[in-house]
């Protein structure tokens, strides 16, 4: 990252040895630590209106409790709800473990700063995410936290680079990438050189946490930045593929950058006649987010849909809306800090609209909420998909499982090793079931 973004960071370290296996007591001592580390942030950062502190699952490394995750678990989510809302800032769970993540959000039951109808559109959109009937358009505003420019102060610093002064006021989409274009002609090939100085990045921002957490199978930027694959590999590991860079599996999740991305900047899609070449060119592309309008629920976040190429392809995909839609039908979601909502814009009836600037709530206070709004859609689809309970089965998290799921419990853990020795073709579906419980993976017996 560039040297005029680079913030100091604050770390604790914790001690989870000393306290022995006695899980209230490393509560206690990590009270004490976020009491300090809350006063050392007192001031927020990345345009946020409350501090951020993040911090992994402790004691299930190498401390103590590290066969018992479950116990605390089941003790830490609600005692780091209470501590951030005394302590006036946010608190991030990192849980790298999907089994840790799994048992995180079945240790939840609500969520705080949001009101009754933003928890109902939240869980709509959670529910489309758990069953695999949402995708997700993202645009530059994720990365603003991120300390990156957006589209016009880019272009400024290009026609800062190449000596030729800035964007009038006021400028419009039209206008950037004439200046673009501008800046193009006098700096050739080094023009790649100031986007990827400018918009390097090495990690993400907690948007694209919480939407890689959704664990969507269709994906798509606009953002020539490299921060949500960032947030996605963790989550999907070596089976996402990134676009146009690899091409896509039927069976694996993907992530289309329309425009380019920083690490290929011969690729990027900035100058008007970049644009133009684009549309020609890169027809299937576009291709795909229509048929991602028709073919499932489009989540837009970040985005201000008022990108030309955008109006134009829903433009044709609002023809087919209108001849065939029944009255109600939806075919995405905005998500905006103030309404995108337009009159007489393509497709625009056809959208639901969530805004969270309401009266009186600054910039930064509808930021933080949209983000809130997030993690409750992670919530809802962890809770929805397949993996819900995919710790049920590891002894490790014993404490979490309910009384009267026991008795499944154990009939379950019965089925383990009698489907491991079977090597009949329906074994293998009973062991890809069990291990969605939680079973170890192992491979059949003789």
């Amino acid at each position: 990252m560039r040297a005029g973004r680079v913030r100091r960071q604050h770390v604790e370290l914790v001690d989870t040895v000393s306290t022995g296996d006695d899980v209230g007591a490393m509560l206690t001592g990590l009270r004490e630590h976020l009491e300090r580390l809350a006063g050392q942030v007192r001031e927020p950062r990345a345009g946020r209106v409350v501090p951020l502190l993040a911090m992994p699952v402790p004691g299930t490394g190498q401390g103590n409790f590290h066969h018992r995750r479950g116990a605390v678990v089941k003790a830490l989510v609600p005692f780091l709800q209470q501590a951030a809302a005394e302590l006036g800032v946010d608190v991030a769970l990192v849980t790298p473990d999907r089994r840790d993540h799994a048992a995180a959000q079945a240790s939840r039951d609500s969520t705080l700063d949001l009101t009754p109808q933003e928890k109902a559109e939240a869980d709509r959109l959670g529910v489309l995410a758990g069953r695999g009937e949402l995708s997700v358009f993202v645009g530059a505003g994720a990365s603003v936290p991120l300390g990156l420019p957006g589209w016009g102060q880019l272009v400024d610093l290009l026609l800062h680079e190449a000596g030729l002064g800035a964007l009038p006021p006021g400028a419009d989409d039209s206008t950037f990438k004439a200046g673009a274009e501008l800046a193009h002609a006098v700096l050739g090939e080094r023009m790649g050189q100031v986007l990827a100085r400018e918009l390097e990045v090495r990690h993400h921002a907690l948007g694209h946490a919480l939407l890689a957490a959704l664990r969507m199978r269709q994906s798509v930027t606009t953002n020539f930045d490299t921060a949500l694959e960032l947030a996605m590999r963790p989550v999907h590991g070596e089976d996402l593929r990134v676009m146009t860079r690899q091409w896509a599996r039927s069976c694996s999740p993907w992530l289309l950058k329309l425009h380019g991305s920083v690490d290929r900047p011969e690729g990027i899609v900035l100058t008007r006649s970049q644009y133009e070449r684009h549309e020609r060119e890169g027809r299937p592309l576009y291709g795909l987010v229509q048929g991602l309008l028709m073919t499932s629920h489009l989540l837009f976040v970040g985005f201000s849909l008022t990108d030309s190429a955008y109006l134009r392809l829903a433009e044709e995909v609002d023809h087919i809306y209108r001849s065939a839609a029944r009255p109600g039908d939806t075919v995405a979601t905005a998500l905006g800090l103030d309404s995108l909502a337009e009159e007489g814009k393509a497709l625009d009836d056809a959208f639901h609209h969530v805004a969270f600037r309401e009266p009186g709530r600054s910039v930064q206070e509808a930021a933080r909420t949209l983000e809130i709004f997030l993690d409750r859609m992670a919530w809802r689809a962890t809770r929805t998909a397949r993996t819900a309970h995919e710790y049920l089965l590891d002894d490790r998290y014993l404490d979490l499982v309910a009384d009267d799921a026991h008795g499944l419990r154990h009939g379950l853990a019965a089925l383990v090793p009698l489907a491991r020795s079977a090597t009949c073709e329906v074994a293998r579906d009973v062991r890809d079931a069990l291990e969605r419980f939680g079973a170890e993976r192992t491979t059949p017996g003789p």
